[in-house]
């Protein structure tokens, strides 16, 4: 059990039953990634260069969004910056996938001053872990039976009343060969 919050912590965690991303929850899915645009992170696979030396200072919006539309078309063409539209449920698991395959922090390596910016070197996994902490911290908080794990891709959860029995049982069906199969299973997972 995920407690980020004092609430969290006085009433315990919402139930993850929630299958449909709500408004609210797109806007801080955007929010996340319009600010992780914003601070250069994923510069490091779509780099906005300075013109003087072709160190990498931020993110290429254009080459950014017009990958992410190319990968996922159902977002149909999003504004990132000042989208209002939310899409639908799949389409923004997709865009998640996608900026963790791109994500990475930003580490100020130099200072450019005639330009006033920085120029940046990118820690990967760093920057996938923040980014996957922040999505599921989002998911746990709003009830959402999603996990975005570390190899980059959402799993839906087991529901918790299923999960004690499931992970506890050792099958004995009278089938061998299904007991087999069936505890496999619940070891893998």
């Amino acid at each position: 059990m995920n407690e980020y919050y004092f609430s969290d912590r006085e009433n315990g965690s919402l139930p993850r039953q929630n299958e449909e991303i709500t408004e609210q929850v797109w806007f801080g899915i955007l929010a996340l990634v319009n600010s992780r645009i914003d601070d250069g992170s994923f510069g490091n696979v779509y780099p906005e260069r300075c013109d003087d030396g072709g160190g990498i200072f931020g993110t290429n919006c254009n080459l950014f969004k017009a990958a992410l539309n190319a990968d996922i078309p159902s977002l149909g063409k999003i504004r990132l910056l000042e989208n209002e539209i939310q899409p639908d449920t799949l389409s923004i698991l997709d865009l998640i996938e996608f900026c963790y395959r791109c994500v990475a922090k930003p580490i100020e390596k130099a200072y450019h001053w005639f330009f006033k910016h920085p120029h940046f070197e990118f820690n990967k996994e760093e920057g996938q872990r923040l980014f996957r902490e922040d999505i599921n911290r989002i998911f746990s908080r709003n009830g959402l039976v999603y996990e975005l794990g570390i190899d980059g891709q959402i799993k839906r959860l087991v529901p918790q009343v299923f999960q004690k029995p499931i992970e506890s049982r050792y099958f004995q069906t009278g089938d061998r060969d299904l007991d087999n199969l069936l505890n496999m299973v619940v070891q893998n997972s």
